[in-house]
């Protein structure tokens, strides 16, 4: 009983060293530091507890990093948390990362994409390395999604399915699930990566919904 009650109490104090870590690195906006630290609080949880979380431990878990950057490049477009869910998945919010696919940076945009969307946005001298500035990647990864947003008519499951596979596969998906509900849409998704994204991404959007505009 003793070995139990010990281990208890160094658990609780490794969650809270976490939290109270990570929560800081946040404040300062530390993005990559914090939210490591949240990851590694969240998966020392049992997931049937998060349901009981005090609504300060899902901020930490769902936090909202340079929020004046995303609120001014979203304007009236697009909702800010929509633009985190998709961020969160993406790249839990390490914005040095580069996928084996050459994705960079916060929305993981691949220098092609991102030349386009420079070129949209009439940013001049871009090159790929600014990828790995936050601002300009959430400057660039929020104008895909809000032209994303209007070529599928505010339709943010085939957004995501865009985002994630490319316009052919989500075209097609989208045209086979008309006047089927949300859940037979999902799963008209024939890539199982992407239905599986789609699923998760629309999970942080209702989450970042419940714990933020409650």
């Amino acid at each position: 009983v003793k070995h139990h009650k010990d281990a208890a109490a160094r658990a609780q104090k490794r969650l809270d060293f976490l939290y109270t870590y990570g929560t800081l690195f946040l404040s300062y906006n530390e993005i990559i530091q914090g939210y490591a630290l949240a990851r590694q609080f969240q998966n020392a949880i049992p997931r049937r507890y998060l349901a009981d979380a005090p609504r300060n431990v899902m901020k930490f878990l769902y936090p909202k990093p340079c929020y004046d950057k995303v609120v001014a490049a979203a304007d009236s477009s697009i909702d800010p948390l929509f633009v985190y869910s998709v961020m969160r998945q993406e790249s839990t919010f390490n914005y040095l990362i580069t996928s084996p696919a050459n994705a960079c940076g916060l929305f993981q945009i691949i220098p092609p994409t991102a030349k386009k969307l420079a070129d949209a946005e009439k940013i001049q001298n871009f090159s790929s390395a600014l990828l790995y500035n936050p601002y300009m990647n959430i400057r660039l990864g929020v104008r895909y999604l809000k032209d994303l947003l209007k070529e599928y008519e505010n339709d943010p499951m085939y957004v995501l399915a865009n985002y994630n596979a490319g316009p052919r596969p989500a075209k097609r998906w989208q045209a086979a699930s008309k006047n089927m509900s949300w859940d037979m849409r999902a799963e008209e998704i024939s890539y199982w990566e992407t239905r599986d994204y789609v699923k998760r991404c629309l999970g942080n959007y209702w989450v970042y919904t419940e714990v933020w505009e409650r």
